[in-house]
């Protein structure tokens, strides 16, 4: 009993020590919970919109949070940079609502830069309260993300644990005495848990950092987060390998694997860097963040070929943002591993850069790229069918904004305009061929060798499949497929059952082809190709 009532006044006493560190944010977290959890299913919630109460509250509160962490003092100045959250966080709110031009400003134009103003705002706000936390704590930035990751998982627990529980009792509650009616009452009480509980200790993570460590939690970073980020570097070193040796052209895919590893592994290499062990995991952890550079090449090829011949989008822009903020970090990392939280500025000023500053920001430089791929009509007379699909790709993602349309009246006449449009209609004839087939069990008899092919080719002007596809070399071999490929064109209406029974085929008397999965890019009446990828077995007598 004594126990319990302890750790029940530790819990008092941590939440009374937040309210009196943030009690403008939290009182703004209560009264909105409490707002939500009696207007929830109701007609006063919709008559004055949740979306515009969340939206308020997320930018007072995150104005207040940011105040709160760095000036402690209640004087004049802090309740004037409360005044000046207030009236920035209503402005926002009622800029969302504006149906009208504004200022000679399209409404679609104004909305979609309000938009990202809150993005960066919030964005900047809870991160450079998190880095004032993190210098405040004396602590080094791996034991920082480490304690304070932990209390988050714990804060997650522990909320997960009373959801489910909350869940039950309520539900239970309204099955049996309310007679199954009013079920909102679950809802009720789940926001309650949100605003009560969920979001003060999320707050409370970031800010005391006393907990200890214990085993468990280290075995669970050094011992399986951390070698199963070594594992997915292996993977991807061999990848790299096997595009030396067999010359391949780097999937599409490899830039989206390596951002996820960096996302998801660059934290976990960051806390296991806290465990001062000289063991071989140790070694090898300190050693990520330079391993990763190869990565960074890998990436910075794969998307510089997709924007050399598509222009810029605001993905790819997002994609060159990532490879930037790799190499700063990569840079601190060598130049100085002590400053390697602020790291999180680095992200604060990309979040801005990328989001609002002109001329700079994703949207306009993703504008400005196709904009000039939709001069190619003007400064050619006969245009490719590369740079017919680059300028047909560049119109209609400049028509589908305000300023992209003023920009193509501007540029085009409506002749040009009516040819773009042909150059999509001719797309019916651009097709494409997704066959695979699970390939076991290779019978090899009267065979003496066996090779794997890998051929690719990507991001190319069209070419003919006989050009294309005469001679694939496989070793010191080259084999003719381009009478294979076009009975797979013959018999598009029926493909996968038509593959299904003829993935195999005899090329000479000493040679036969194994084809196991295909992925084909072509214009079935020009009998061209742009993009495809093939993998399969050559078996030799």
């Amino acid at each position: 009993m004594k126990n319990i009532k302890e750790k029940i006044e530790k819990i008092f006493n941590k939440f009374k020590k937040l309210f009196e560190t943030y009690p403008l944010t939290l009182f703004v977290i209560v009264i909105t919970t409490v707002i939500l959890a009696i207007t929830v299913d109701t007609e006063i919630l919709v008559s004055i919109s949740l979306d515009n109460i969340l939206l308020f509250s997320a930018l007072f509160g995150c104005g207040n949070l940011f105040i709160e962490t760095i000036l402690k003092k209640n004087d004049i100045k802090k309740i004037g940079l409360y005044i000046l959250s207030a009236i920035f966080a209503i402005a926002i709110t009622f800029s969302t609502n504006i149906e009208n031009d504004v200022l000679g400003i399209k409404n679609t134009v104004f909305i979609g830069y309000i938009s990202r103003i809150i993005v960066c705002y919030l964005v900047s706000t809870v991160a450079i309260t998190i880095y004032i936390h993190y210098k405040n704590s004396k602590l080094e930035f791996n034991e920082y993300i480490l304690k304070a990751g932990i209390n988050f998982f714990r804060t997650g627990l522990i909320y997960l644990l009373l959801v489910i529980g909350l869940a039950m009792i309520t539900s239970v509650f309204v099955f049996l005495l309310l007679s199954g009616e009013n079920y909102s009452l679950v809802y009720r009480v789940q926001i309650l848990l949100i605003g009560f509980f969920l979001l003060p200790m999320s707050i409370n993570s970031v800010y005391d950092l006393k907990n200890e460590i214990d085993k468990f939690e280290k075995i669970i970073v050094r011992y399986v987060l951390d070698v199963l980020v070594i594992i997915a570097f292996v993977v991807i070193y061999l990848y790299i390998g096997k595009i030396i040796l067999l010359r391949d052209m780097p999937a599409n895919q490899i830039f989206r694997i390596i951002a996820i590893l960096f996302v998801i592994g660059c934290p976990i290499w960051i806390v296991a860097g806290y465990f001062k062990d000289n063991d071989f995991i140790a070694k090898i952890n300190n050693k990520l963040p330079i391993l990763f550079i190869p990565f960074i090449l890998l990436q910075i090829y794969t998307i510089g070929v997709r924007i050399y011949y598509n222009g810029m989008t605001e993905p790819r822009y997002l994609c060159i943002m990532l490879i930037i903020f790799e190499i700063i970090y990569t840079i601190i990392y060598i130049k100085n591993k002590e400053k390697d939280g602020n790291i999180i500025l680095v992200l604060v000023v990309i979040t801005i850069i990328s989001g609002i500053v002109p001329y700079l920001n994703m949207f306009k430089v993703s504008q400005i790229s196709q904009y000039n791929n939709l001069k190619i009509i003007k400064e050619k007379d006969n245009l490719s069918e590369l740079e017919k699909e680059k300028v047909a790709g560049a119109y209609y993602y400049l028509k589908d904004t305000e300023e992209g349309k003023e920009l193509i009246t501007g540029l085009l006449t409506q002749d040009e305009i009516d040819e773009i449009v042909k150059y999509n209609g001719n797309s019916s004839n651009k097709k494409s061929i997704y066959l695979s087939k699970n390939v076991e069990n290779i019978d090899i008899a009267d065979y003496n060798k066996l090779y794997v092919i890998n051929s690719y080719n990507y991001y190319k002007d069209y070419n003919s499949i006989e050009t294309e596809f005469k001679n694939i070399k496989v070793d010191n071999y080259e084999i003719d497929l381009s009478n294979i490929i076009l009975e797979y064109i013959a018999n598009e209406e029926n493909i996968e059952e038509y593959f299904e029974e003829n993935n195999e085929y005899v090329i000479t008397e000493n040679k036969k082809i194994i084809i196991e999965s295909l992925v084909l890019y072509y214009d079935s009446i020009n009998k061209t190709v742009t993009d495809y990828s093939l993998d399969g077995y050559l078996l030799v007598k």
